[in-house]
């Protein structure tokens, strides 16, 4: 499986099984040039790279909520919101790596919140999912070296 496709999928099963949201088709064009919120993450083993994911705030908070339970009207706090996409991006760095190297050993570093997504290095290959959850801009950027 290539790098492209294990993100894809692992993107579409930890949405549908944890987050209970569905990635729909979006155009470059139709997505924002800067998101609210950035996790990132960092990996090492057969290869290595970074994972970055970019979230509005509406889709943050409905992430949020979605994957640890709270409802609507009850209040969410800027670091639980924070705790979660954090966790939701290591669930989604791990699946990828899993489905990529089913039997390698990777090391990651603890999803930090960034400002943006960084420039790609020298000799990095990057590898993009991104569409609209709820009509809210969502994107994903692998980098592996």
């Amino acid at each position: 499986m290539d790098v492209q496709a294990a993100l894809a999928q692992a993107i579409d099963e930890i949405l549908d099984k944890m987050a209970f949201l569905y990635l729909d088709e979006a155009e470059p064009g139709e997505l924002p040039d800067t998101f609210d919120h950035y996790t990132q993450t960092t990996f090492v083993g057969p290869g290595r790279g970074t994972l970055t994911i970019c979230f509005s705030q509406a889709l943050a908070a409905q992430m949020a909520r979605n994957l640890i339970g709270i409802r609507d009207e009850d209040e969410l706090f800027e670091g639980t919101l924070e705790d979660a996409i954090r966790e939701f991006t290591n669930m989604v760095v791990g699946r990828t790596l899993t489905l990529l190297s089913p039997e390698q050993a990777f090391e990651l570093t603890v999803p930090t919140m960034v400002q943006a997504v960084a420039a790609p290095g020298d000799k990095e290959a990057s590898y993009t999912v991104m569409g609209l959850l709820e009509d809210e801009p969502f994107m994903a950027v692998m980098r592996v070296a």
